[in-house]
């Protein structure tokens, strides 16, 4: 249920959309708490917005500045701007081409409007340098570009890799099972599932909030499974 109708249905309710809105925002708040870990937070679009007109402001008054570019462009492609975040990461990585990091969010927006071997080169470039970077992170985005493609054996080595970095991922272990089952392998998606499981009971409090979601997904497709 979204927040507006949540919003809508209380204010008939109680017949004040004022009160109505205070009850609504503390639903969310303490929901989303218990249910990942992470506060709702309804100022986080303007609070993003701001930070990324202040380094579109930093550019324009320095367009050399390759940090701005780099902050901008990452954040953009972690959104999934991923046509507007190319320009800032190749002005970024022209001017820092041994920066790892620059290295993977360009190489993953190539990758994600389709210029792949562009894309590829660049990711396993910054992967052979830092294999460990963001504790895997990066193998599990460059996984996710192929899975929302339904490419699923080109996703699977990434989360096969990304789940050897972070055992404690649920979330890498449910896309693993979801690509095996994609390719028809289903003993390994029951396996994989189960190691979602497994790694959600196994991580420590503050990691199970965040991966509850995950947890939750793969119980549901491993009952599904039988």
């Amino acid at each position: 249920m979204s927040g507006w109708l949540l919003w809508l249905i209380t204010s008939l309710i109680l017949g004040n959309p004022f009160v109505a809105l205070l009850i609504v925002v503390a639903v969310l708040y303490l929901g989303r708490f218990q249910f990942t870990g992470r506060a709702w937070n309804p100022l986080a679009p303007l609070q993003r917005k701001r930070k990324i007109d202040r380094l579109r402001a930093e550019i324009e008054s320095n367009p050399e500045n390759a940090a701005a570019h780099n902050d901008l462009g990452r954040i953009l492609s972690l959104r999934g701007r991923f046509a507007e975040a190319i320009p800032h990461l190749d002005k970024a990585h022209r001017r820092s081409p041994d920066s790892a990091e620059t290295s993977f969010f360009y190489g993953y927006a190539l990758l994600a409007t389709g210029r792949e071997q562009e894309g590829l080169s660049l990711i396993e470039e910054a992967l052979a340098e830092k294999p460990r970077m963001r504790y895997g992170e990066p193998c599990r985005l460059t996984g996710d570009v192929y899975l929302r493609a339904g490419r699923w054996d080109e996703a699977l080595r990434w989360y096969e890799t990304f789940t050897r970095l972070n055992t404690d991922s649920a979330e890498g272990f449910y896309k693993l099972g979801k690509c095996y089952a994609g390719t028809g392998r289903e003993e390994e998606a029951r396996a994989a599932l189960r190691d979602a499981l497994a790694a959600y009971r196994q991580a420590p409090p503050f990691i199970r909030r965040t991966q509850r979601p995950w947890y939750l997904k793969a119980a549901w497709r491993l009952r599904r499974f039988g």
